[in-house]
C-alpha cells in the first residue's frame, strides 16, 4: 500500500491508537485506581514503539504518523526515533482522543519539545461540548461556530508558541524530561 500511493503521489497519514485492554487496565489497579494514567505513561509509549516498529517491518511506510499524546518528553523521544528510524522521512502529530484541556496542554508542551512533532489533530476536545450544547440546548449556530473556532485557535497559537519557542530555545531535543517535569510543577 505504501509503495502504490508513494508511485501515485498520494502521502499516507497512519492514525495509530493503542487502547489498553481491560486486562492491562486491571493489572495496573483498576480504573477507579487511575489505571488508564498509568497505562498512558507506563505502558503505551513502549507499544506505540513496538507497533510502529512491526508497521515498518511488513512495509509501512506514512508520510505521518499521528500518534496519541505522549506524557513525557523521553516517550515523545522514543516514539520519533522509531518512526524515523532508518533515515526514514516522516514526521509525527499530536492525536487529542478527546482528552481535556489540561491533558491536551500537557501533551502539546511534550511534543513541540521533539523536532519530529510537526502538529496536532485535535477534534473532538474542541467541537464535542459545543456540538451537544447546540443539540440539547438550542445554542445558536454563530455561537456554536465561535466557541469551536476560538477552541481550535487557542490550541493553534499555543503549538505555535511552544514550538517556536522550544525550537528556537533548544532546537526541539536537548531538553532534560526530568528537568522539565521539575519546571512544570
Amino acid at each position: 500500500m505504501s509503495k502504490a500511493l508513494e508511485s501515485a503521489g498520494i502521502p499516507l497519514l497512519y492514525e495509530l491508537l493503542v487502547p489498553a485492554t481491560e486486562y492491562q487496565l486491571a493489572s495496573l489497579g483498576g480504573v477507579a485506581d487511575g489505571a488508564l494514567d498509568r497505562y498512558d505513561r507506563e505502558v503505551r509509549p513502549e507499544l506505540v514503539v513496538r507497533v510502529i516498529a512491526d508497521n515498518q517491518d511488513a512495509g509501512i511506510e506514512p508520510t505521518l504518523w499521528k500518534v496519541e499524546g505522549l506524557d513525557t518528553v523521553d516517550a515523545a523521544r522514543a516514539v520519533a526515533a522509531q518512526a524515523r528510524a532508518g533515515n526514514r522521512d516522516t514526521d509525527l502529530i499530536v492525536l487529542g482522543r478527546d482528552a481535556p484541556v489540561d491533558r491536551l496542554d500537557r501533551w502539546l508542551h511534550v511534543a513541540s519539545q521533539v523536532d519530529a512533532f510537526v502538529g496536532f489533530a485535535i477534534g473532538r476536545s474542541i467541537w464535542e461540548d459545543p456540538i451537544r450544547d447546540w443539540v440539547n440546548h438550542g445554542l445558536g449556530d454563530q455561537p456554536t461556530a465561535d466557541h469551536i473556532g476560538n477552541a481550535y485557535l487557542a490550541f493553534a497559537q499555543q503549538w505555535g508558541a511552544l514550538h517556536h519557542n522550544d525550537n528556537q530555545d533548544h532546537n526541539g531535543e536537548d531538553h532534560n524530561d526530568d528537568q522539565r517535569q521539575d519546571d512544570d510543577q
